[in-house]
């Protein structure tokens, strides 16, 4: 058996960074076996943690080998600063998880396998470089990082027909031809960018339940988003077999069925608030045992959410939620917004005609 052929894969490498400082990634070049191959593309990443989506690799051609190391150069516009990295990956990790995949739910897969297809390079502040692997279920960031070193020598890496005199002038430009959004972002100070992304990665012993006050009711499929980028879609019951101490939730999504109705929830938490409600149940120890309970009435209209750690229980008071719902015995009829407690227009769901809170 061809050995080299196992080892091959259809895979694709995206950026990102953390919406509150955007990264330029100016090139990439991969270490196989047989040494350096180019990537081609110049991303700007600030969609968020471990979401990036603009690919300097594209996995749709061919079968690859894995990259055993990288060489990457990239632009901090809050920093305005320019950095180099030369380092190894995990690669004996990466290899196993493309090989073996993650086995989930077997309801949507024959045999409940599920293969990482991504690596996601994720810049951080002060020059750090986490990575992700991704499937089409579950987002996983991987327990490696490396840091890279600032380049003096920027001239070598910005283009010669630029029209800014200095390198400020330049990073300013930069963040200008981005959108609106990461513009305003980017004008935090540095400080308290750093201080808010360190909060993402913070990893909680928690786990996440549903209390339905009709017993029969049993929650099926999940899509869960948490601050460090992690990302879980597939049967409830598995979520915390894979994903086993996370970050802070950033979102819910879950669907269950009642005698004659199928529901789908929509459940956005407040950021500020979660930080503060984790920091006061956990204090200095995060691995005590804790549970963010959402207890659901009879009618799927009313919602309690609290944080309960060793006993202390601390309600959620800014949770913003959406219900929908079909009948089972007609699932070809579009969704009926049946509960919403928000005036807004959420940004995934804008076309929300009204808002309802029974």
């Amino acid at each position: 058996m061809n050995t080299n052929q196992i080892d091959k894969f259809y895979y694709g490498v995206c950026v990102s960074a953390p919406c509150l400082c955007p990264v330029e990634c100016l090139y990439t070049r991969f270490l196989w076996e047989d040494g350096y191959a180019p990537v081609s593309g110049v991303s700007i990443a600030a969609e968020g943690v471990g979401r990036g989506f603009n690919g300097i690799i594209s996995n749709e051609k061919h079968e690859k080998k894995l990259p055993k190391g990288i060489s990457t150069v990239w632009m901090n516009y809050n920093e305005k600063k320019v950095y180099e990295l030369e380092e190894f990956l995990p690669f004996n990790q990466i290899l196993d998880l493309f090989k073996r995949g993650v086995s989930l739910d077997k309801e949507r897969n024959s045999k409940g396998i599920y293969k990482f297809d991504t690596l996601d390079l994720c810049y951080l502040p002060d020059g750090e470089v986490m990575l992700y692997v991704k499937s089409y279920c579950i987002k996983i960031l991987l327990d490696w990082s490396a840091k890279g070193e600032v380049s003096s020598d920027y001239d070598k890496y910005i283009v010669s027909s630029r029209e800014e005199e200095t390198m400020n002038e330049y990073f300013d430009a930069s963040i200008k031809q981005t959108n609106e959004r990461l513009s305003k972002n980017c004008v935090k100070s540095y400080k308290q960018s750093t201080t808010i992304i360190k909060q993402l990665f913070k990893r909680y012993n928690y786990r996440i339940s549903f209390e339905f006050e009709d017993a029969d009711t049993k929650v099926g499929l999940t899509r869960l988003f948490f601050t460090n980028g992690e990302t879980y879609n597939a049967d409830f019951n598995r979520v915390f077999e894979i994903i086993q101490t996370p970050s802070i939730v950033e979102n819910v999504e879950a669907s269950w069925d009642t005698k004659d109705s199928r529901y789908a929830f929509y459940m956005y938490f407040n950021e500020d608030e979660m930080f503060t409600i984790f920091e006061e149940a956990y204090g200095l120890d995060n691995f005590q045992k804790g549970e963010l309970k959402i207890k659901v009435c009879k009618y799927n209209n009313l919602f309690e959410v609290s944080l309960n750690v060793c006993g202390k229980i601390i309600p959620l008071k800014k949770t913003e939620i959406r219900v929908y719902v079909k009948p089972l015995a007609q699932l070809d009829q579009d969704w009926k917004l049946v509960f919403k407690n928000y005036k807004e227009r959420h940004n995934y769901f804008s076309d929300d005609p009204y808002f309802m809170i029974e």
